[in-house]
């Protein structure tokens, strides 16, 4: 995602019976706990985003062991709240790695140790803007837009949204205006669809309407919508609203996430 290596000296039959008895145990199917959080887990299609819900939903790590060593280190990452394991992923997929991690744990200070500054200043954009979002603002604040690159536009938005002031915008983001004081008619100004359909994302969340990603042309877009308002819901048929088969995956994750919570 370190093998162990038993060795028996002396005792070939008890190492046949022992290295059978470890392969049965791989082979038997994981007891999946009966509960309506793992019911909405099991619905999800990729295989790591699937064991991933269901660890963190039952805080249980066996259901971390996959075959596939980059989703069980993502899995054991966030559950154990422990960056060593990122440290395992191939290069590519790091940065996802790390940006699960700091949701999970709510520390963004893991953002310090994917090492290149393009990607910290990433993962920095991505902890600030997702707990912004969420309405969790206790968690974020104007040192972390430091890590944030000053020649990037998320820097000013990081700022904007870190201090709720819409000062911090560069004047020409409407969108960045939009964010801070939820005016949903700027919208409409946007420079482009792609920035109206991510202003009317963005407000969804912000106004807790989902309503509002309905106001979106693209079907992918309103997808992404609709996937990033379930971090907010418990209601699963919001999922129901997303055509694309990884974000309803991911829709489906965040609402079993948020069950989990209250049970």
């Amino acid at each position: 995602m370190k093998k162990v290596l038993l060795i028996i000296v002396g005792v070939p039959l008890l190492g046949l019976i022992i290295a059978g008895a470890i392969l049965l145990s791989r082979n038997k199917p994981m007891a999946i706990p009966d509960n309506s959080a793992s019911q909405i887990c099991q619905k999800i299609n990729q295989e790591g985003l699937k064991y991933l819900c269901l660890a963190r939903v039952n805080n249980d790590e066996k259901f971390c062991n996959t075959p596939d060593s980059n989703p069980k280190n993502v899995c054991l990452a966030a559950l154990k709240k422990d960056d060593s394991f990122c440290q395992k992923i191939s290069r590519d997929n790091r940065q996802y790695c790390y940006q699960n991690l700091v949701s999970a744990s709510g520390k963004a200070s893991f953002c310090d140790n994917l090492g290149n500054p393009e990607e910290i200043s990433a993962c920095y954009v991505h902890f600030v803007s997702t707990n912004y979002f969420i309405s969790n603002l206790s968690v974020i604040n104007p040192s972390m837009c430091d890590k944030v690159l000053r020649d990037q536009p998320e820097h000013d938005m990081c700022m904007a949204m870190a201090t709720q002031n819409a000062s911090a915008c560069n004047p020409a983001s409407i969108d960045c205006r939009a964010y801070i004081t939820k005016d949903i008619s700027l919208c409409a100004k946007s420079a482009s669809k792609t920035d109206e359909a991510e202003c009317y994302h963005a407000l969804a969340m912000l106004n807790k309407n989902s309503q509002i990603c309905e106001k979106i042309d693209s079907l992918e877009a309103k997808g992404g919508c609709y996937r990033d308002y379930s971090r907010l819901s418990t209601d699963k048929t919001l999922c129901t609203n997303i055509s694309n088969s990884n974000q309803r995956d991911q829709c489906l994750y965040n609402i079993a996430f948020n069950i989990s919570k209250k049970e």
